[in-house]
């Protein structure tokens, strides 16, 4: 039987009250997690986490079994993880200023941005901060800590009713 949380116009209505429990993820021998900077879930009740460390995107399941990882050699500076509504993982590289998007298992499809070079236009950030999916299929990418700026992106396929639309822009 659930929970119900009652009030009434004299009472605050009750929240739910949380508490820490250990997470029971097992690790591979010798490894090593280094400033983990973010972390995501699927639909699959997969945990994915973004850290500093040399292998930088690990994954595991829901039984903290550990799954893959990925991005060797590949991020300078971890920052968010996300997954989208489709189950891909995307990434936010500071030091790299680029936002790459991965299917499920690794594979690189697109990086947003120019790798390694910052700067103010509609093809790069300056240390991308966060971002957000709309129900569009669009992309926010909070561009903050050099430009101070939310930018959009379409990822728009050929054939899409959005096909030639103007393209989202940012604003300061």
């Amino acid at each position: 039987m659930g929970t119900a949380f009652l009030s009434s116009a004299n009472q605050e209505p009750k929240t739910p009250n949380y508490r820490a429990v250990p997470t029971g993820l097992k690790l591979p021998d010798g490894f090593v997690f280094a400033n983990i900077t973010g972390v995501a879930t699927d639909a699959n009740d997969r945990l994915y986490v973004y850290h500093g460390g040399k292998t930088p995107i690990v994954v595991f399941d829901k039984n903290g079994d550990f799954v893959r990882g990925w991005g060797t050699g590949l991020v300078k500076s971890s920052h968010y993880i996300r997954v989208d509504p489709e189950g891909n993982v995307w990434t936010m590289d500071r030091g790299h200023h680029i936002v790459v998007k991965y299917d499920p298992t690794g594979k690189e499809l697109l990086t947003l941005g120019t790798k390694g070079k910052p700067g103010e236009s509609e093809t790069q950030f300056n240390t991308p901060a966060d971002m957000a999916f709309a129900p569009n299929g669009d992309v926010y990418v909070a561009d903050d800590y050099g430009n101070s700026r939310i930018q959009g992106h379409s990822l728009i396929k050929a054939g899409d009713s959005r096909e030639g639309r103007e393209p989202l822009r940012g604003g300061r």
